[in-house]
């Protein structure tokens, strides 16, 4: 094995890093042992260990997400007062988180 001499420099979004760093902890790596697993996997695959790709046409952006979310929080504030009009409002709520990954 040879010696560890390189390094690498990055920026990141700290909220990026922090969630990393504890997803990685639970698999019981360092971001600096992932970065390696993931490059020894760039060697072995000749490119990137995954697909990478556009998201599909009907996946929704962050803002049309944060609307739908915004609808739905309406929804279930109106669905709280006694005078609301939904019937199954469970269901209803379900299968909308559904549909649109929420």
């Amino acid at each position: 094995m040879m010696p560890k001499i390189d390094t690498i420099h990055m920026r990141i979004e700290p909220e990026l890093k922090a969630g990393a760093d504890a997803v990685l902890s639970r698999l019981g790596l360092s971001t600096a042992e992932a970065i390696t697993v993931f490059l020894n996997q760039v060697l072995l695959t000749g490119g990137l260990p995954f697909e990478v790709k556009l998201p599909a046409q009907d996946a929704m952006s962050g803002e049309h997400r944060r609307y739908i979310l915004e609808k739905l929080k309406e929804a279930e504030d109106y669905a709280a007062r006694p005078d609301a009009k939904w019937y199954n409002w469970a269901e209803f709520r379900e299968n909308i988180r559904e549909k649109h990954g929420l």
